[in-house]
């Protein structure tokens, strides 16, 4: 259940934006992991809250060497940064105390992307639904979660403020996510 403010959001977007025109573009990192702690931070599983313990600087670092790699290669290094990337997202990504870990490897992202090329070219675009479900599966099949569970402790909440329309805007969210997660 995600319990965050649209308006809260927005200020992390603006303050981001500004900083980033200022900077020359160099506060992306910051921005970004600002961003993915706001929505971890206000995810709920159980009633627990989610967290988030990555640093602006190390996705900096990443993306600094990623950045150069890219040039030299020609963006043919783009499956093994965008997997690096996940890994750090997922990684340092809590829960009650636990962890989670991602093992995807370029690779796997590479073969995935070719996959979902040929399957949405090649029916015009009808492969579209079994590309993004591949995908989903993929991450699923590559992360681990390090948490202590208590089933009984686990229950969904019912949050008598949210609407339906704000339920459909954020599946909506979810799916227009997984296409620009899919295609970069």
């Amino acid at each position: 259940r995600f319990v965050g403010r649209i308006r809260d959001l927005y200020k992390v977007y603006i303050v981001g934006f500004l900083l980033m025109i200022v900077t020359i573009g160099i506060y992306f990192s910051w921005h970004r992991v600002n961003v993915v702690r706001f929505k971890r931070e206000n995810s709920r599983f159980g009633g627990h809250q989610f967290g988030f313990t990555g640093t602006g600087g190390e996705l900096f670092g990443i993306m600094f060497w990623s950045g150069l790699l890219l040039g030299i290669t020609f963006y043919m290094s783009a499956p093994w940064f965008y997997a690096w990337q996940h890994r750090f997202m997922v990684n340092h990504t809590t829960y009650r105390g636990g962890t989670f870990q991602s093992t995807l490897t370029g690779g796997q992202v590479f073969v995935f992307a070719l996959k979902a090329i040929f399957l949405t070219v090649f029916t015009l675009g009808f492969g579209l639904p079994w590309a993004i479900t591949m995908y989903k599966t993929m991450i699923a099949e590559t992360t681990f979660a390090h948490i202590p569970i208590n089933r009984e402790e686990m229950h969904a909440e019912y949050d008598q403020e949210a609407s339906a329309l704000a339920e459909g805007i954020g599946e909506a969210g979810e799916a227009l996510e997984a296409i620009g997660d899919m295609f970069g």
